[in-house]
């Protein structure tokens, strides 16, 4: 069977804090390490915000799919500070959708190696260059 990991934090009685028009939040819980090491999970482990009563009845129903543990919120909002605000954007954000709109059939794959840079290489070439190995290394077994 595979085991889900849940942390849950209920935060419809801390309403004060965050204002969510949803039931539910999910998310990932960022720090989870730092938080509660037994939690932790190489995987991921989310971060479910309860955000009413109709919230806790639906988590209580799917709770029993899942391992969980509350935390406080005080301590997800620690590693998770996008709960309460969102990200700035990135710099290069009204560069890409300029670039994107220039034309009514943009090169993606053009985009994508402008864009999508990860240490100097793009995303798409680094995942390439990923492949070749795991082939090369096959290969030679």
């Amino acid at each position: 069977m595979q085991e889900k990991i849940s942390v849950i934090v209920p935060v419809y009685k801390a309403e004060k804090y965050l204002n969510r028009g949803s039931d539910l939040t999910i998310a990932d819980f960022w720090g989870i390490k730092n938080v509660d090491g037994d939690m932790f999970n190489k995987n991921g482990v989310s971060l479910v915000l309860i955000n009413s009563e109709k919230g806790k009845r639906v988590f209580d129903i799917i709770s029993k799919e899942t391992v969980f543990k509350e935390e406080s919120l005080e301590e997800a909002l620690k590693y998770n500070p996008s709960i309460i605000s969102s990200s700035e954007p990135h710099k290069a954000r009204n560069n890409f959708f300029e670039d994107l709109n220039k034309t009514d059939n943009p090169d993606f794959s053009r985009l994508y190696d402008k864009y999508c840079v990860f240490f100097g290489k793009s995303l798409y070439r680094k995942a390439i260059i990923k492949a070749k190995r795991i082939i090369k290394r096959i290969l030679n077994k």
